[in-house]
């Protein structure tokens, strides 16, 4: 029997700390399913603790038993059949995240797989959750045949609602466990080799240079469009071919979001220590449009565009055990994108994996694995200027939180280059 994550994905937990009343009982099939899972395989108790807590909140629960209405899940285990032509016994929910229902698959030869669903989205257009549904398969393809980063092997997908009632793909079940389920029982040898493996994504990622920036569309690595949502930049028909056209875009995005007046005012007073800040609405407008124009007199320098993970983070690494440290997946790749190597946000670094103390109160020894992770970055192609990474800060902040300090700095390379 195939084993693997409880959390295939990443918003598994957070689906689960909105506030509402909870439940008092679940349903009788519900604990038999759970029964079930916690039986199959003892890796799965996370996933069905996790799963429990959610059905216990009525408004989740309620969200959870809508989107499940919608599916037709004997069409999905007649789909499930030809994967390897054996027959399905038994379909359980395994976990809930934002943006995707995940089930086990049971087959009559005792092993399995997962069907990973996406739920609906009222925020995202029907074609750009075709397009990013594409473009993560294409990622996680593109990711097994050109790195030694460990994915979950597809077994199959469908782009299109029908049959089944909404997007879906086949994968297996990696045989291994969410860093943060057993992270706090790692011991400093432990951290140290999650730390180098880390580095080793990335650099692997960072020695694999795409052309453009945007979405993976198929197994070379080819680059369309950018997904607008992810990105934050308006609706492009073909991918961005430097860092200056990117910034650009990203620009014309932040002006388009500046609120109006009221809204402004209201935001402000989200942030109480920026009183004495006096930067106005039309103030940022301004400095958006200075910096665009400064933009549009740079040199289109390609740049080094890399694929990164858009959610990167301790409950899509999966490693073998509490006692093997090895990192067996990383899970959930939707929403990856190309991006310029300054955008470093989305970086897969150690520092994001950290969870604190261990269970007997020891504190990860980070400052060590911090040095150990960042002595493999030395040549990292980090940009001559701090412009970008300046201006980067100022388009990825809410408009109303953004300072006069942050936008005179960017506003000082402009000046400085005129």
């Amino acid at each position: 029997m195939t084993t693997d994550s409880s959390c295939e994905d990443s918003e598994v937990l957070r689906a689960s700390s909105e506030l509402s009343l909870p439940l008092e009982t679940t349903t009788a099939q519900e604990e038999a399913s759970q029964a079930f899972l916690a039986s199959w395989d003892p890796v799965l108790a996370h996933a069905v603790s996790t799963l429990a807590g959610q059905l216990s909140i009525a408004r989740v629960r309620e969200k959870i038993d809508t989107h499940l209405g919608l599916l037709d899940l004997e069409e999905l285990k007649a789909r499930a059949f030809h994967v390897k032509s054996v027959p399905v016994t038994a379909l359980h929910l395994l976990a809930v995240g934002g943006s995707n229902l995940i089930f086990l698959l049971v087959l009559l030869d005792n092993t399995d797989f997962l069907a990973r669903i996406r739920r609906p989205s009222s925020w995202i257009l029907p074609e750009q959750v075709t397009a990013e549904f594409l473009s993560e398969i294409a990622t996680m393809r593109f990711i097994a045949a050109h790195t030694t980063i460990p994915v979950p092997a597809l077994l199959g997908w469908n782009e299109s609602a029908e049959p089944v009632g909404a997007p879906y793909m086949f994968m297996e079940r990696v045989a291994g466990v969410p860093l943060a389920v057993v992270s706090h029982l790692f011991s400093r040898e432990a951290w140290l080799q999650v730390a180098a493996q880390t580095a080793e994504f990335e650099e692997q990622l960072v020695n694999h240079p795409l052309k453009a920036i945007g979405s993976i569309v198929d197994v070379d690595g080819t680059v369309g469009p950018p997904l607008p949502h992810q990105l934050r930049v308006p609706p492009c028909e073909a991918a961005l071919s430097s860092s200056r056209d990117y910034l650009m875009a990203r620009l014309r995005e932040a002006q388009s979001h500046i609120p109006d007046d009221v809204a402004w005012r209201e935001g402000r007073e989200y942030y109480p220590d920026r009183e004495a800040d006096t930067l106005t609405r039309d103030d940022l407008h301004r400095a958006l449009s200075r910096i665009h124009d400064h933009c549009a007199t740079l040199t289109a320098t390609p740049d080094v565009f890399r694929l990164t993970h858009a959610d990167w983070h301790s409950l899509n690494v999966l490693v073998r055990s509490a006692e093997d440290p090895t990192i067996v997946a990383v899970v959930d790749w939707q929403g990856a994108q190309v991006r310029p190597y300054w955008d470093e946000r989305y970086h897969l670094f150690v520092t994001t994996l950290f969870q604190g103390f261990s269970e007997d109160g020891v504190a990860v020894p980070e400052d060590e694995v911090i040095e150990h992770y960042m002595a493999r970055m030395e040549n990292e192609p980090w940009p001559e200027s701090d412009f970008w990474l300046d201006a980067r800060v100022i388009v990825d902040s809410d408009p109303t939180g953004v300072t006069r300090e942050e936008v005179e700095r960017v506003l000082e390379y402009c000046v400085a280059s005129s």
